[in-house]
């Protein structure tokens, strides 16, 4: 902004949309507090002080609570926790997963994972908005196995694009390159990862369009790709 309009905008553009429209919510007491003391460096560097009735739209509070229940949002970014064994059962947001539920599945087990949970209430939140967009990280396993097929249909039938980026990097699978080579995970972990973007428009087309892409190589070779591309010129399959 301060490179682009000059530096009195790079101050209008931070009190007005940072301030105002910029939220985040933190289970963990302390990470949460270094979210605050992060945002109040950044203001301070940039000359800029609060008023006695403005405060960061930070929250201490459980997302999957629904704490934010009147709290509006147009975009949803995060890296949300892979975890088959969930510790998050709430009330609300196990029957939001229902949504996901597909008939005659047996096995549910998999869609009480934190991430599954995670793009449910951002598919919530961006539902009640109206229009907006989704970017995450996560497991990838939501995107081929029959267990998610209820949450797929979900999905598509709440978004009008769908963009996915599959990483792959499944130390359960083995999985290999095409051309037979060693395949890695960006991440220390054994679960593939995909980078998805949700995009909902405000007048609604009757059919999902969904683009897919793979990354395929060494965790070198990903983060170059990553570090290299951005969204347009990726082809999709």
């Amino acid at each position: 902004m301060a490179r682009k309009y000059g530096e009195g905008k790079a101050h209008t553009f931070a009190r007005q949309y940072m301030l105002n429209n910029l939220y985040g919510i933190e289970k963990e007491m302390s990470l949460h507090a270094v979210s605050c003391l992060k945002l109040a460096h950044f203001f301070q560097s940039l000359n800029l002080r609060l008023h006695a009735n403005e405060r960061f739209n930070l929250y201490w509070a459980d997302a999957l609570e629904n704490s934010t229940e009147n709290v509006l949002f147009n975009v949803i970014l995060g890296n949300p926790p892979y975890s088959g064994h969930s510790s998050n059962k709430g009330q609300w947001i196990s029957e939001k997963i229902r949504d996901y539920y597909p008939p005659n599945e047996k096995n549910l087990k998999w869609l009480q994972d934190d991430y599954v949970k995670f793009i449910r209430f951002a598919q919530e939140k961006i539902d009640k908005n109206g229009s907006g967009v989704i970017g995450f990280i996560t497991n990838n396993a939501y995107l081929d196995n029959p267990t998610f097929r209820g949450m797929r249909k979900s999905l598509m039938s709440s978004f009008d694009e769908i963009y996915i980026l599959d990483l792959h990097g499944n130390v359960m699978k083995k999985e290999k390159c095409p051309d037979g080579s060693k395949d890695e995970n960006i991440f220390n972990i054994r679960q593939g990862v995909a980078i998805t973007f949700f995009i909902k428009k405000k007048n609604r087309v009757k059919n999902c369009r969904v683009f897919y892409s793979d990354v395929w190589g060494l965790k070198e070779y990903k983060f170059s790709f990553l570090d290299s591309n951005d969204f347009n010129p990726i082809e999709s399959g």
